[in-house]
């Protein structure tokens, strides 16, 4: 592991802030909804696959 973290210390909380790291995956750019004009129409098959799965738990369970 190696970067950089800004951590804010408050009242005995801790919260990151900011970090950073020259072996990031993260693509700011990439993870843009507004850039790359995400349709949230393309969200729905995977709404519709995660249904599938509680469905399927929930009749196994037999609730």
């Amino acid at each position: 592991v190696n970067g950089k973290v800004k951590v804010e210390l408050n009242r005995g909380n801790s919260r990151v802030v900011a970090r950073s790291s020259p072996y990031s995956l993260y693509d700011e750019e990439l993870a843009s909804f507004e850039r790359y004009g995400f349709d949230q129409r393309d969200a729905i098959g995977v709404i519709k696959f995660h249904a599938l799965q509680s469905k399927i738990l929930h009749k196994r369970k037999g609730d």
